[in-house]
């Protein structure tokens, strides 16, 4: 029979949305030492799942290189969301561990409030200086230097946004030909500044998935995708429940009671002392 450490782990990680609703109510220190005894790549999407705030409690309660690995793992739009809840200089401390990019597009997210665009952007961006040929696009993109993306941005002499292609229309081209001539103007810009709620509308929605932000200047900043405008739009709205008795006859009718049961004595058996689930922290 399993013991409790390894349903613990196969449950947080086959269901990381309902592993993070059983977190949110242990206290702070049982609950990190959950992430401190599981591999970053497990319990990422838990620490995701859960209110921005109880993930910074928990974020603040654990070690630098468990922290570290946890927010290089659910990536930088994920993360800001959470650093935005802890305090200085605790969360300049947390910044400065990540990877130097991820630092430098954290500290550019968290300039803007929690309600706007640039808060919920995706930074990985890749942008093309004027004169730049489909070959050598694709040969910097396909280096593995770069993020995967949908778009290609091309910018002018001032790093303001000229135009936008996607990776498809970029393979079908010419290898010769100019990337501006192929980049189009995309239908809807927007800022960084803008709310949330005063871009929900906006009919670029009806074309695509996927806007580019610019900052004030036209200078491209990142992209917005639909799923990152939603959870926006509900994380808002995102109430915990207030009797939980609600939480254990929903786990109870979808068969998570034996899973909750084992994560309750796998938290006690991780508390300081007991053997970690896996070495693995990455």
């Amino acid at each position: 029979m399993a013991n409790a450490e390894t349903l613990t782990l196969a449950f947080v990680t086959g269901h990381p949305a309902e592993a993070a609703r059983i977190l949110e109510r242990l206290n702070t220190v049982d609950a990190a030492a959950l992430f401190e005894r599981v591999p970053a790549r497990a319990g990422a999407p838990v620490l995701n799942a859960m209110l921005p705030t109880i993930a910074a409690r928990i974020l603040t309660e654990l070690q630098a290189g468990t922290a570290q690995s946890l927010l290089a793992v659910i990536g930088t739009q994920a993360a800001v969301s959470i650093l935005r809840q802890i305090a200085e200089p605790q969360r300049s401390e947390l910044v400065a561990t990540l990877p130097t990019a991820a630092a430098m597009a954290s500290r550019l997210l968290l300039h803007y409030p929690n309600d706007s665009v640039g808060a919920w952007i995706d930074p990985d961006i890749v942008v093309f200086p004027p004169g730049t040929t489909v070959s050598e696009a694709l040969a910097r993109i396909s280096s593995g230097n770069e993020p995967q993306v949908e778009l290609v941005f091309s910018v002018d002499h001032d790093q303001r946004l000229t135009g936008v292609t996607s990776l498809h229309n970029l393979l079908r081209a010419p290898g010769d030909r100019k990337l501006s001539s192929i980049a189009s103007t995309p239908p809807v810009v927007l800022t960084g500044i803008a709310t949330v709620n005063g871009v929900a509308r906006r009919r670029g929605w009806q074309q695509t998935s996927v806007l580019p932000v610019t900052d004030r200047s036209g200078k491209p900043i990142g992209v917005l995708r639909r799923g990152a405008l939603d959870r926006a739009l509900a994380r808002a709205n995102r109430q915990l429940p207030t009797d939980n008795s609600e939480l254990l006859v929903s786990m109870f009718a979808s068969g998570y009671w034996n899973a909750f049961s084992a994560l309750a004595h796998a938290i006690v058996s991780l508390l300081p002392g007991a053997k970690s689930i896996t070495s693995d922290k990455s």
